[in-house]
């Protein structure tokens, strides 16, 4: 015989309804370890500031190192690409240095092959005229008046992970509840121009929430928003697997949502960092006939003097501190697999990174 719930009187019903929600307090470790083990938490074991309350800034620039020190390279071999309202599939590596390579595909083939290597950084896009361009370095900022080209390599290293925090010239201010707190660093462009890096920090957890950057008058240049934080066992490194990365000028924003990530699974092909060969494309370099200023980082420190001393300040804004997710584009939580084989279309720009999928 079957029980009917409906059926039992009213304070019966209420006690078993007592019941069942004094199984999710506290006292229920049975109940509760059983939903956890349903829903494991992705940043369990990850290591916490010991000063979670009021940290210095010391203590959160140390553990953020920490993490960066741990984590030689990445790479993602299946990563949902959402622009505008499409879908596309990918795949990304990123290994410490200036090393970034990010293809991203469709039905028709390859549709963006971005990449930095040392000397420079190239872009090609199927549906970009020119379609190929690159850069030096030193020469950033010529690419950016020309093109608008929204790229600052050593931010964006910075952003995914592997680019250590400064260690000095940094202000800290906490918001009125002490769970965030937001890092700014100026900075100097390779040609002279100020620059503002700002990061935002989740003190609970530990983590980078969001890196910008800022023009000298206060506009954002570039800004990536990072969630889906997840302890990887093995290196016991923390690496968010989705990354919304926002041009505001550009009026470009891209969302990749991470598949499988291998972290530190031995060196990556060299080649990947090379520039691909186009033989059906022309390749338009941005500085071409711009004689080189004698820098040697795209982005270095605003002063060669003695930085400040780091400093830390409260906000009585909470405003400062309140996250925009209204405008973050969405992605599906499943897994995209990037297609190896051979598909119509197809250009030979990036043709040899399939060899690092296999």
């Amino acid at each position: 015989m079957t029980s009917n719930i409906s059926a039992l009187p009213r304070h019966r019903s209420l006690l078993l309804v007592l019941l069942l929600a004094g199984c999710l307090l506290p006292g229920c470790t049975a109940t509760r370890g059983m939903l956890a083990r349903r829903h494991p938490d992705p940043m369990a074991g990850a290591p916490c500031l010991e000063n979670v309350r009021n940290p210095p800034l010391e203590e959160v620039v140390s553990h953020l190192n920490r993490n960066t020190d741990r984590l030689q390279c990445w790479q993602a071999n299946r990563v949902g690409v959402k622009y505008d309202k499409w879908t596309f599939t990918g795949m990304i590596a990123v290994e410490k240095g200036r090393h970034l390579r990010l293809v991203v595909n469709s039905l028709r083939g390859n549709e963006v092959d971005l990449g930095s290597n040392d000397e420079r950084f190239w872009v090609w896009c199927r549906d970009m005229d020119p379609s190929f361009v690159t850069c030096k370095h030193e020469n950033m900022d010529a690419a950016r008046h020309q093109m608008g080209i929204p790229f600052e390599p050593d931010w964006l290293m910075q952003a995914l992970g592997v680019e250590r925090l400064p260690t000095s010239g940094v202000t800290m201010e906490t918001d009125p509840t002490n769970e965030q707190a937001r890092l700014e660093e100026k900075v100097l462009s390779a040609h002279g121009l100020p620059l503002r890096r700002d990061i935002l920090i989740d003190l609970k957890r530990g983590i980078v929430l969001e890196h910008s950057l800022y023009s000298y008058d206060g506009v954002r240049i570039a800004r990536a928003k990072l969630t889906d934080h997840r302890l990887d066992k093995g290196s016991g490194v923390v690496l968010p697997h989705k990354v919304v990365l926002d041009w505001p000028q550009n009026k470009l924003s891209l969302t990749l949502t991470l598949g499988e990530v291998r972290i530190n699974s031995g060196s990556i092909a060299s080649r990947l960092w090379e520039m691909p060969e186009s033989s059906n494309s022309q390749v338009v370099e941005l500085d071409a006939g711009i004689k080189p200023k004698p820098v040697t980082m795209a982005i270095r420190p605003e002063s060669s003097e003695p930085s400040d001393p780091i400093e830390t300040v409260r906000s009585h804004d909470q405003h400062n501190f309140l996250r925009d997710d209204g405008d973050q584009p969405s992605l599906p939580d499943e897994e995209y697999e990037l297609p190896i084989e051979a598909t119509p279309g197809r250009s030979r720009v990036s043709s040899e990174a399939e060899d690092w999928a296999n």
